[in-house]
C-alpha cells in the first residue's frame, strides 16, 4: 500500500500529457484515469496524503476547465493552485497577475476561486472613485458571502481608513474560517488613489493576522506601480499571449456542428495566416471568425467549389479577409452593420462607407488623427512638422533628413502628453483639456481605435498608447473634418526598412480595386507613389537596370529617326548625371554620338562632354533658390559645434573615361575640316578637342596651324579661340609648333595699334600658354613683352607684370636681371628643364630631420669682433673650413632624408612641416654668402582647364576724374550723420559746464596746474641743474 501511494505521484507527467491532447480523446482517458485512482483508494481503504489530495483536486479542476472550454493555461493554473489551492496552509500575501488583453487572466482566477469556494471579493477598480468606496464595497461583498453561508455579522456602516478596514476584516475572519481572497481587476487605476492604499493592501495578512491574500490583475508591468513609500513586492504570474496553435485550438471550440473538424481547421489556418500578425485578442478573433465563415462557405453552399478545393476557397476569401483587417477592433452602431454576418462581410470591404458610418464626436476625430500622427511620425521631428509661424497660424512641413531605423514593421507607441500636444497643434481653435475631452481617450480604447501598450522594457510612469486604425480609415475621418493629413505624413523616407512593402501594397490596391475605388482616393494613391519614387523609396522597373535595356538604348542612338535618336541620347545623359549609368560603357556610347549625322544628337553629345547641361540647369533656377531659408537665418547666429571635416568628393569629367582619346580627337578634328557646320557647332567641337589634348597630353600637330588662322582681334568669339589654344598646350607639345602661335599673338594683339583691352587679352593668353609649355617662349620675344610693364594703360601694365611673375616661378633664366627681382630660396632651386624631360617631385631634402634641425644652419661671421690683420687670415680659413663642413653636412643630410622618406611612413604632421618649409622658401631671401643649388622645385602649374575669366581679366581705368569722384563721395555723405562730437543735451543753447570750458582753454593757462600733478622728468632736472650752476657762477 505504501509502495502504491509512493508511485501515484509518478503519474503526474502522464496526466499532463493527457491534458495537452485534443478534447475528444482527452475526456474518456482522463475520466478513466481519475476513476481508477478513486477506486484504488477505496479498495485498499487508504487515506490520501495531502499531496495526493491536492493533486486530485487539481486534476479535477483541470477537467472542469476542459468542460468549460478553458484550455491552453495548464501550467499557469498549476502554479496558481500551488499558491492558494490548499485551504489549511497560509497563502502568499499578494499575487500580481499581468499580461496583454484577452489572455484569460480574469476568467481563470474567477473559475479557480469559485472552485475553491473561498470567501472572495471581486473588485473592478474602474467602477470605484477612491479607497473609502473600495473598503465599503469589499466589506459588503464579504458579509453577503457569509450570509449566504448561514452566518450573521454586524459591521460599521462607513469605513473611513485602513485601520477600520483591518478591524472589520478580523471580525469577518472570526465568523468565517474560510480563507479570504481580494481580487482587484484593472488595478492600474489604484496608482491614482491614496499613497498608502497600495502598500496597505499588499500587507493585509501581516497587518490583520489572518489568512488573506490580495490578487492584482493588470495589463501593465509591476515596475510602473511606483510608490513613494515602501511596498512589499508581490508574487508575479505572467499570462503570455496565445500562440498561433493555441488560438487555433481555442477557435476550434466554436466549430459549427454542421461542418467537419478538418474542414474548419483548414479555414482557421487560412484565417490566422492573415489576422495573427495584426491581432492576438481572442474576443476579436472569435468575432471575425464568425462573420467571415459565411463568406468562406458561400461558394460551397452554391455548389460552385468543392469543400476539398482549398486553393479555390482561399482565392475566394483572401480579398475579404484583407479588407476586414480595417475593422478588426471596431464596433459600429449604424444599422448597416447590425445585419446578419454574411451581409456584413460584404459591406466591410468599403473603408469609406465604414468610416462615414462610424460615429465619433468632433474633437474625438481630431484626437484620433493626433494619435495616428503620433504613432507614425518620429518624435524628434514633431517640432519641424507641427511648428507654427509667428505671423500666420498655419502649420508648415519642414524638410526632414533621411534617417533609417532597423526595426520590425509596426506603428510606434506614444505617450498621452505627446498626443495632446499634437492635438493642440493641429486644431485651429483653442480647447481646454478637461475631463470630458480625456474621456474620449478611454472611449476610443474601448472601441479598439487605440490600445494601451504594456512594455516590460520601458520604465516610465506615463501610460503609452498605440493607434490601431488604418491609413485609409484615418484619411476618410480627416476628410469629414476638413483636415489635410497628407501634409503631415510625408515622412516615409524616415522608415525605409519599415515601409519596404508599402509601395507594393499601394500598387496591388490600384491593380486589384482600380474600378471600385473612389476617384479622389485613386488620385491620392498615385500622388503617394510619385512622392515615394522621388524619395527613392520605390525602385524603378526591373528592366531599367538590366543589360538588355542598355543595349537597346545604345542601338537607338544609331536610329535614322531623329526623335528616337535624340531621346535615347538625352536619356543616357540624364541617367549618367543621376549616377545610374555612370560607367565607362555609357560614356563611350555617348562619344559615338559626336559623329552622328543628326545635328541635334551631335550637339547634345558635345554639350555632355563640355558640361554645358549642368550650367544650364543652374542658370534656370530662380533667384529665390539662392536666398537663405528661414532655418538658415535662425541658425546663423547660433554657435555651431565643431564637426570632423569630411574627405572631398571629386566628380571626374566624362572625358577621363574615353577609351581611345587620341583616335577620338583625330576623328573630331577631321570632322571639323570636312563638314560645313555652323560656327557654334565648330566652336563646341574645337573646345572638346582642346580639352582632350590638354587632359591626355595628346599629339595633334595640325590643330595649332588650323586655329592660328582665326587668331585675329576682329574674329568672332576670339576669346574662346584663345582659350582653346591655351587648353591644348602641354609640356610635350614641340616648341616649334607653339612658337608661331605666340608670334601671331604678339603681332596681331600685342601692338600699340590695338586698344589696351586687346593688348591685355593677348598678354594673358601668352601667360596661360607659357604656364603649360614654357619652352615655347624665346628670350627675345619675352624681353619685348616684358617692356610693356611701363605702358601707360593700367590693364596692359598689369598683364605684363603677371607674365613676369609667371616666368619668375617657372623659368627665371629667360628674364633680364632687373626683372628677376630679389632671389628667394625657391627661385634659386629652380633649374630649367629640357624638352621631354620629366622630373618627379622630390621632397627628400625637406625631411623632418631638416625642418627640426636648428643646429645645422648657415652661419654668418661677425666682422666687428676682430679688426686686426692677423685675425683676418684665420677668419678666412675658418670660413673656408665651415663652408666645406656645410657641404659635407648637406650631402649627409640628403642621404639621411632619402633614407627617412623611403623607409618611414610620413604622417600628416610631417607633410604639414614639408609644406611649411616649401612656403617659407618662397618668402625667404637667399643669403649671398651661401651657395646651395637644388635640382628641382615644383612649380605652379595651371589646372586641367583654362578659365575664360583668366584671359578676359582686364584691369580697367577708372571711368571719371578726381572731381567726379569727390562729387560722388559727397553725395553719399548727405544722408549720413555728421562726423565728430554729438551734443546730446536737451537744450543746445544752454551754457556749458566747467569741465567743458576747461577743454577749450589755452595750454599756457593750464600748464602750471598740470605740472604739479606729475614729477619732473630727467630733462627738466637737467635744465634745473644747469640753471643752478650758471646762477652760482654769476654770483662769484
Amino acid at each position: 500500500m505504501v509502495r502504491h501511494n509512493n508511485q501515484l505521484p509518478d503519474n503526474l507527467p502522464q496526466l499532463q500529457n493527457l491534458i495537452k491532447r485534443d478534447s475528444e480523446s482527452y475526456k474518456e482517458e482522463f475520466l478513466q484515469q481519475h476513476l481508477h485512482y478513486k477506486s484504488t483508494l477505496e479498495v485498499f481503504r487508504l487515506e490520501p496524503t495531502q499531496f495526493n489530495k491536492s493533486l486530485d483536486e487539481l486534476v479535477t479542476f483541470l477537467a472542469q476547465l476542459k468542460k468549460k472550454n478553458i484550455i491552453c493555461r495548464e501550467e499557469i493554473v498549476s502554479r496558481l493552485y500551488s499558491l492558494i489551492g490548499i485551504a489549511d496552509e497560509p497563502m502568499p500575501e499578494s499575487i500580481f497577475v499581468y499580461g496583454h488583453m484577452a489572455t484569460g487572466k480574469s476568467l481563470i482566477i474567477q473559475s479557480l476561486l469559485n472552485y475553491l469556494k473561498y470567501n472572495v471579493s471581486y473588485v473592478n477598480c474602474i467602477e470605484h472613485l477612491g479607497s473609502k468606496h473600495i473598503y465599503n464595497y469589499i466589506l459588503d461583498d464579504l458579509v453577503t458571502s457569509i450570509k449566504e453561508s448561514n452566518g450573521d455579522i454586524q459591521l460599521k456602516h462607513n469605513c473611513d481608513n485602513i485601520m477600520d478596514f483591518i478591524i472589520e476584516l478580523k471580525k469577518i475572519s472570526c465568523n468565517d474560517k474560510r480563507p479570504i481572497v481580494l481580487v482587484f481587476d484593472k488595478c492600474h487605476k489604484i496608482r491614482h488613489f491614496d499613497v498608502t492604499f497600495l502598500p496597505a493592501i499588499l500587507r493585509l495578512r501581516e497587518l490583520a493576522g489572518i489568512n488573506i491574500c490580495t490578487i492584482l490583475i493588470s495589463e501593465i508591468v509591476w515596475d510602473k506601480f511606483n510608490t513613494k513609500i515602501g511596498a512589499l513586492r508581490p508574487v508575479k504570474i505572467y499570462f503570455p499571449q496565445y500562440t498561433k496553435d493555441e488560438l487555433a485550438q481555442l477557435l476550434l471550440l466554436d466549430k459549427p456542428t454542421s461542418y467537419d473538424t478538418d474542414f474548419y481547421k483548414n479555414y482557421l489556418n487560412l484565417f490566422l495566416s492573415v489576422f495573427f500578425r495584426f491581432c492576438r485578442d481572442l474576443n476579436e478573433l472569435r468575432h471575425m471568425v464568425k462573420i467571415n465563415f459565411a463568406k468562406y462557405v458561400e461558394p460551397i453552399e452554391s455548389k460552385r467549389i468543392e469543400p476539398d478545393n482549398v486553393t479555390a476557397l482561399w482565392r475566394n476569401i483572401s480579398a475579404t479577409l484583407r479588407s476586414n483587417l480595417e475593422i478588426i477592433y471596431l464596433r459600429v452602431s449604424t444599422s448597416d452593420f447590425l445585419q446578419p454576418d454574411y451581409q456584413m462581410s460584404r459591406e466591410i470591404e468599403s473603408t469609406t462607407k465604414l468610416a462615414l458610418s462610424f460615429e465619433l464626436p468632433f474633437y474625438a476625430k481630431y484626437m484620433l488623427i493626433a494619435a495616428y500622427l503620433a504613432s507614425y511620425n518620429p518624435v524628434k521631428y514633431d517640432k519641424h512638422i507641427f511648428m507654427k509661424q509667428s505671423s500666420k497660424r498655419k502649420k508648415k512641413m519642414r524638410s526632414i533628413k533621411k534617417t533609417g531605423k532597423d526595426a520590425e514593421k509596426k506603428c510606434r507607441v506614444f505617450t498621452i502628453s505627446r498626443m495632446l500636444a499634437i492635438f493642440c497643434a493641429i486644431l485651429d481653435e483653442k480647447v481646454d483639456i478637461n475631463a470630458n475631452l480625456l474621456a474620449q481617450i478611454s472611449t476610443m480604447c474601448q472601441l479598439g481605435l487605440l490600445s494601451i501598450v504594456g512594455d516590460n522594457i520601458t520604465q516610465l510612469d506615463e501610460t503609452k498608447f498605440k493607434c490601431c486604425a488604418s491609413h485609409d480609415f484615418i484619411i476618410v475621418v480627416a476628410k469629414t473634418v476638413g483636415f489635410e493629413i497628407k501634409n503631415y505624413l510625408n515622412v516615409a523616407h524616415c522608415y525605409p526598412n519599415d515601409l519596404k512593402t508599402y509601395p507594393q501594397e499601394i500598387i496591388d490596391i490600384l491593380q486589384t480595386h482600380n474600378i471600385i475605388l473612389d476617384n479622389e482616393m485613386r488620385m491620392t494613391f498615385c500622388k503617394a507613389l510619385i512622392q515615394l519614387r522621388n524619395k527613392s523609396l520605390l525602385e524603378p522597373t526591373a528592366l531599367l537596370i538590366n543589360t538588355v535595356l542598355q543595349n537597346f538604348m545604345f542601338s537607338m542612338l544609331k536610329d535614322p529617326n531623329v526623335r528616337a535618336a535624340k531621346m535615347s541620347v538625352d536619356i543616357m545623359i540624364e541617367l549618367y548625371n543621376k549616377n545610374v549609368w555612370n560607367d565607362v560603357k555609357t560614356v563611350n556610347v555617348i562619344a559615338t554620338g559626336c559623329f552622328s549625322k543628326i545635328t541635334k544628337v551631335m550637339v547634345a553629345s558635345l554639350k555632355f562632354f563640355l558640361g554645358t547641361h549642368l550650367e544650364e540647369k543652374e542658370s534656370d533656377d530662380s533667384d529665390s533658390d539662392d536666398e537663405p531659408s528661414m532655418k538658415e537665418i535662425m541658425m546663423a547666429n547660433k554657435k555651431a559645434k565643431k564637426k570632423k571635416s569630411k574627405a572631398p568628393q571629386y566628380n571626374f569629367s566624362a572625358l577621363h573615361l574615353i577609351h581611345d582619346p587620341q583616335n577620338f580627337a583625330e576623328k573630331l578634328f577631321k570632322q571639323i575640316e570636312k563638314n560645313n557646320d555652323r560656327f557654334e557647332v565648330k566652336l563646341m567641337t574645337l573646345d572638346v578637342v582642346s580639352r582632350l589634348i590638354g587632359l591626355h597630353s595628346l599629339f595633334l600637330l595640325n590643330f595649332y596651324p588650323y586655329i592660328q588662322r582665326f587668331i585675329q582681334p576682329h574674329q568672332r568669339e576670339v576669346t574662346k579661340l584663345l582659350q582653346f589654344v591655351a587648353q591644348a598646350s602641354h609640356e610635350l607639345v614641340p616648341p616649334d609648333m607653339l612658337e608661331p602661335v605666340l608670334k601671331t599673338l604678339a603681332n596681331n594683339f600685342i601692338t600699340e595699334r590695338n586698344s589696351a583691352d586687346v593688348m591685355a587679352i593677348g598678354l594673358n593668353t601668352v601667360r596661360e600658354i607659357c604656364t603649360r609649355c614654357p619652352l615655347a617662349m624665346n628670350e627675345d620675344l619675352l624681353e619685348d613683352l616684358t617692356r610693356y610693364k611701363h605702358y601707360k594703360e593700367r590693364s596692359v601694365m598689369m598683364a605684363a607684370h603677371s607674365l613676369i611673375g609667371t616666368f619668375r616661378r617657372i623659368m627665371p633664366d629667360l628674364l633680364r636681371k632687373k626683372d628677376k627681382g630679389r632671389p628667394t630660396e625657391a627661385n634659386v632651386m629652380i633649374k630649367s628643364s629640357k624638352y621631354g624631360e620629366i622630373r618627379a617631385s622630390d621632397d627628400e631634402e625637406i625631411s623632418d630631420e631638416e625642418i627640426n634641425d636648428e643646429e645645422i644652419r648657415d652661419e654668418e661671421i661677425d666682422e666687428n669682433e676682430l679688426t686686426s690683420e692677423s685675425t683676418k687670415s684665420s677668419i678666412k680659413k675658418k670660413a673656408k673650413f665651415k663652408f666645406e663642413k656645410n657641404e659635407e653636412l648637406t650631402a649627409e643630410r640628403k642621404t639621411k632624408a632619402s633614407v627617412i622618406s623611403t623607409e618611414r611612413l610620413l604622417t600628416d604632421k610631417d607633410f604639414r612641416k614639408i609644406d611649411v618649409a616649401l612656403a617659407k622658401q618662397d618668402v625667404t631671401y637667399i643669403k649671398r654668402s651661401v651657395k646651395r643649388t637644388h635640382d628641382l622645385i615644383e612649380t605652379d602649374k595651371g589646372g586641367e582647364l583654362v578659365k575664360l575669366s583668366d584671359i578676359e581679366n582686364i584691369y580697367k581705368k577708372r571711368k571719371h576724374d578726381k572731381a567726379a569722384r569727390q562729387k560722388s563721395v559727397k553725395k553719399g555723405q548727405e544722408e549720413r550723420d555728421k562726423f565728430g562730437f554729438k551734443d546730446r543735451r536737451q537744450n543746445p543753447l544752454c551754457s556749458t559746464t566747467n569741465r567743458e570750458k576747461r577743454k577749450g582753454k589755452a595750454f599756457s593757462m593750464l600748464k602750471q596746474k598740470l605740472r604739479t600733478k606729475v614729477k619732473r622728468s630727467f630733462r627738466e632736472k637737467q635744465i634745473a641743474l644747469k640753471n643752478h650752476l650758471i646762477k652760482q657762477k654769476r654770483m662769484k
